[in-house]
């Protein structure tokens, strides 16, 4: 994770290798739906549930 300019947050790179050093390939969901800011602005409350998803290929 670190934080990218174009998106004014932290994003998730890699997870366990998986992914590209240079390119956003990870997307979440917390409680089934894709929040409108990124990972590094969300607080998640206990009982929520998120959900990370590789989205390249």
């Amino acid at each position: 994770m670190r934080y990218n300019k174009d998106f004014k947050t932290s994003v998730v790179y890699l997870v366990n290798g998986i992914g590209k050093k240079d390119s956003v390939w990870w997307g979440f969901k917390v409680n089934g739906k894709s929040p409108d800011q990124g990972c590094s602005n969300i607080k998640v409350k206990n009982g929520d549930s998120s959900d990370w998803s590789y989205l390249g290929n």
